[in-house]
């Protein structure tokens, strides 16, 4: 059986009825279960700096509206550059939305055990999270941190060589339910 070719059809006026979608989609015009509704990224170089073992914000934040109560929200953060001024020091983060907790995933990071070592630099941690906010309100998710020794300093999105300072991140992806 041969193939024929047709030139210049115009499938507006020429063909009638349901028309298939195009590699394999299923032509639905409504968001299904899973999907990615919007996507919301922030990057932050600010130099944050804290001796303070109680959780602090840090300058990356990022807000979103979810679309409905039923939607999930998909954090993703990366913290740089982190920086620990003395040994036995380490870096506490979490991410709060809004004045709540809802992940810690710090602890030992940057963690520097020299014993005659007073400085310590890591590149970055990050963690990723599906959060269900319940709300259509809008809702702002922030990085967190505190120095595990309440005294000793600690830095994110410190130089790492030069003049080349890291940034922080946080996405936001809101997913239909």
């Amino acid at each position: 059986m041969a193939l024929t070719t047709i030139k210049n059809l115009d499938l507006t006026s020429s063909v009638t009825g349901t028309l298939p979608t195009a590699n394999g989609g299923t032509g639905a015009t409504s968001f299904a279960p899973g999907k990615i509704l919007q996507v919301i990224n922030s990057v932050n170089g600010t130099i944050d700096s804290t001796t303070s073992s109680s959780l602090a914000n840090t300058s990356t934040t990022a807000s979103i509206t979810p679309s409905a109560t039923s939607s999930k929200i998909l954090v993703i953060a990366k913290v740089n550059g982190i920086y620990c001024r003395h040994e036995d020091t380490a870096l506490d983060l979490a991410i709060n939305r809004d004045s709540t907790q809802i992940v810690d995933f710090g602890g030992t990071v940057g963690y520097n055990t020299g014993a005659s070592s007073n400085d310590s630099g890591q590149t970055g941690d990050g963690v990723t999270f599906l959060d269900t906010p319940n709300s259509s309100s809008s809702l702002t998710y922030t990085i967190r941190f505190a120095s595990s020794d309440n005294s000793s300093q600690i830095q994110i999105n410190n130089y790492i060589r030069g003049s080349i300072r890291p940034e922080s991140s946080i996405t936001l992806m809101e997913v239909g339910a």
